[in-house]
């Protein structure tokens, strides 16, 4: 159904639009490769994925040993964002639904 798809889609690029800020900037080549696949429908469900084509990218969010045994935290720029979407997605998707019921009624 293509509003699954249009909300699935919609909160990927809210996330994007979200995580992009936050990731850090030496020369913008990480934040500039945030990225989201296709939605794609599944059984029951509707579902894309967000990510970052560096393959750095994993060692700035989650934290990574240093040469001399140190350790260098973690940004968790992506779980921050996901936090942020998480009390927002609710609410788009209701003001979608209530959009698409008064073009019905």
């Amino acid at each position: 159904m293509e509003f699954f798809r249009n909300n699935t889609n919609e909160l990927g690029n809210r996330l994007i639009a979200l995580v992009k800020p936050q990731t850090p900037v030496i020369t913008g080549t990480l934040r500039n490769s945030w990225a989201s696949t296709p939605v794609t429908e599944n059984a029951d469900s509707y579902s894309m994925d967000v990510y970052n084509s560096q393959e750095y990218s994993e060692y700035v969010e989650f934290g990574h040993r240093t040469v001399n045994g140190g350790w260098v935290e973690g940004t968790h720029m992506l779980e921050k964002s996901e936090n942020q979407l998480e009390p927002i997605a609710p609410k788009t998707i209701e003001g979608n639904l209530d959009r698409l019921l008064r073009t019905v009624f």
